[in-house]
């Protein structure tokens, strides 16, 4: 009989008590974040031919990757950057995330306002820091109306503030330009700073790079990884892309760490923003794949979800994840037939101390990838 590797899981019972193994088969994880379609092919063949094995036993002597930095703005278009306003991190977006607000702190920003319903580690950094952490909820609980009752927030409360948006949203996945551009333009005029997260912004195809420049045009800090869209999740390259007005005055010198990556994510940073004979990216290419694969991928997903009677929550089809939202054991009715997906309960740190959300009622499910999309639909017909 199959068995699942649940050491330490909350939901091993769960999963012991009420999963036929059996009946199902194994199970699918549409739970942690990543792309569908995986890395580009010739990316994951390289690395697997050890180009960055001698880099291994010595010291890299471009201690701040400036020659990486400079293929990446090139990469991305962006105008008015040094390789200073790169900065790299080898736990990812996340703990880029964490040492941003570090430093924004030491600026003298004193809180994080977030949306309800984004990223909850938010939270983490801002304990972390001895910020403050506000939520603004919306009455629907959309992030997206969130974001609209952030420009309603005068200078008073947005003066010293980090305003944190995920673009697109996590969990929901959907992603509004130009509500974005006004909640950065709002900010920036009321003396705050905006951080936009572009964790899953890859396949937005050219606005992540106008997004990039617009941010940084208006003194805000961007984060991005490899992790959602390139399919390098474990590879764990964060990187964040910070105006010169920051760099120039707060974050320079001995504020700045060396040696922020490894000869693996080097070379995988390398291949994908170096510039083909056409000016374009194998970053670019790939991203086009993963948003063409989702837009396929997730229609057929949301046909059967609806035809059960769920709702999928507002999102872009483009994006590879999606709130559902079912009955209130809806996360548990999943786990049982072998779909481990992100219950909602986990999003609580991106709501008011005290409000419920919507619970184990509704879910963040990964689209999932060619081999289980046909699978997937035929277990959720059995709901």
């Amino acid at each position: 009989m199959e068995t699942f590797n649940y050491v330490d899981s909350p939901y091993q019972k769960i999963m012991e008590t009420h999963y036929p193994l059996k009946q199902y088969g194994r199970e699918i994880n549409l739970g942690l974040a990543a792309s569908p379609i995986g890395p580009d092919k010739g990316l994951l063949a390289a690395l697997g031919q050890d180009h960055c094995s001698g880099a291994l036993i010595r010291y890299n002597e471009d201690v701040y990757y400036g020659v990486t930095k400079t293929l990446m703005i090139d990469g991305l278009g962006l105008t008015g950057l040094k390789p200073e306003s790169i900065e790299l991190n080898g736990n990812g977006s996340y703990q880029m995330g964490d040492e941003i607000v570090r430093l924004a702190a030491g600026m003298g920003f004193e809180q994080m306002i977030v949306p309800n319903y984004s990223f909850p580690n938010s939270r983490q950094w801002a304990i972390r820091h001895d910020i403050g952490h506000r939520v603004v909820k919306a009455p629907d609980l959309d992030p997206i109306t969130a974001q609209y009752y952030i420009l309603t927030l005068d200078a008073s409360q947005l003066h010293n503030s980090i305003v944190y948006i995920d673009y697109p949203n996590n969990p929901y996945g959907s992603a509004d330009p130009d509500l974005l551009r006004a909640i950065i333009k709002h900010t920036q005029a009321s003396g705050g700073l905006p951080l936009i997260d572009l964790a899953y912004g890859e396949v937005l195809g050219q606005e992540f790079n106008d997004a990039i420049q617009y941010t940084i045009e208006h003194n805000g800090i961007v984060l991005a990884s490899l992790s959602k869209t390139q399919g390098l999740p474990n590879l764990r390259v964060g990187y964040a892309i910070i105006p010169p007005s920051i760099t120039e005055q707060y974050y320079k010198g001995k504020q700045r760490m060396v040696f922020n990556s490894n000869p693996y994510a080097d070379f995988a940073l390398r291949y994908l923003f170096e510039k083909d004979v056409n000016g374009a990216t194998v970053r670019e290419h790939h991203a086009v794949k993963v948003a063409e694969y989702n837009l396929e991928a997730n229609q057929k997903l949301y046909a059967a979800l609806l035809d059960k009677g769920l709702r999928v929550l507002p999102t872009l089809l483009e994006t590879p994840i999606q709130g559902v939202s079912g009955e209130k054991n809806f996360y548990e009715q999943l786990l049982r037939l072998g779909l481990y997906t992100e219950s909602f309960c986990d999003y609580c740190d991106s709501l008011p101390p005290g409000e419920a959300g919507l619970g184990q009622s509704a879910v963040r499910m990964l689209t999932p990838g060619p081999t289980e999309l046909d699978e997937v639909i035929q277990r959720i017909n059995q709901l």
